[in-house]
């Protein structure tokens, strides 16, 4: 096994791997939807469980899950000139 592979992330790591904050993960670590594992001081979470936890949050659904910017501006002048009708 290659050494430069790691199996476990402290919180900043994992939080770095991911993309999110350092916050967001302690939050999910605290409410029981991110497992972690308590070694001495240090908080970590295994690449597996943090993996998991990420692919439990895909949207499989087909539908667009972030509007087009285009589409949102639109519905805002649609809006706005309704508004003043």
């Amino acid at each position: 096994m290659p050494e430069d592979i790691k199996i476990a992330f402290s919180v900043t790591e994992a939080a770095k791997a991911a993309g999110l904050s350092t916050k967001t993960l302690w939050t999910k670590i605290r409410s029981g939807e991110l497992r972690s594992a308590r070694v001495g001081a240090r908080v970590l979470i295994l690449q597996s469980d943090l993996s998991q936890w990420l692919n439990s949050l895909a949207d499989n659904s087909g539908r667009i899950v972030r509007t087009d910017r285009s589409e949102f501006l639109k519905q805002q002048n649609r809006k706005r000139s309704e508004a003043t009708k």
